[in-house]
């Protein structure tokens, strides 16, 4: 859901375009260390996240004929509002295989979560708007947002780059 506001006394060409988004994100990892005596230990990583964000940009649009470039940049502030995020460590040799132990894969210092539920960060796109409707707007980008992750304990470096690719109409 989105909605642009002009801006007449700065300029035609300058809007404030305001987005709700819904993100949801899921992330596998596998990563096994041979050791010694031919046993493996496998660590399964898993991310299941959900994010509400609220991206703030000016845009500048072409104001002119029935196509319309635009170019936008700002910054965006989000909410997890799902956050599943486990490892899951085997351990095996050619004998047995143990029970998997799991554990989170953001952990806390005791006194709190490590996980990050509040991100902020910038985002920048560039688009083409149409008018092929008497009332109605297409409208495709693609836009880059660049946020501070989803761990904020020091050390781990969690900064998530997201490409988004974007189809919308207008009335």
């Amino acid at each position: 859901m989105a909605t642009n506001f002009s801006i007449p006394q700065l300029s035609e060409k300058i809007s404030l375009q305001v987005d709700l988004l819904y993100v949801p994100n899921k992330f596998f990892a596998l990563l096994e260390e041979k050791g010694d005596y031919g046993s493996t230990t496998t660590y399964e990583t898993m991310f299941d996240l959900a994010y509400i964000k609220l991206p703030v940009q000016l845009r500048y649009t072409y104001p002119r004929g029935r196509l319309r470039p635009y170019l936008n940049a700002g910054l965006v502030v989000g909410h997890a509002i799902k956050d599943e995020n486990q490892v899951s460590r085997y351990l095996s040799s050619e004998y047995k295989k143990d029970r998997p132990s799991t554990y989170p894969a953001i952990p806390g210092n005791g006194r709190s979560d490590g996980f990050r539920n509040f991100t902020e960060g910038l985002t920048a796109g560039a688009g083409l708007m149409c008018h092929p409707y008497q009332k109605g707007t297409l409208s495709l980008e693609a836009r880059l947002e660049l946020n501070n992750g989803m761990s904020h304990i020091t050390g781990i470096s969690s900064t998530v780059s997201t490409l988004y690719i974007m189809l919308g109409f207008g009335f």
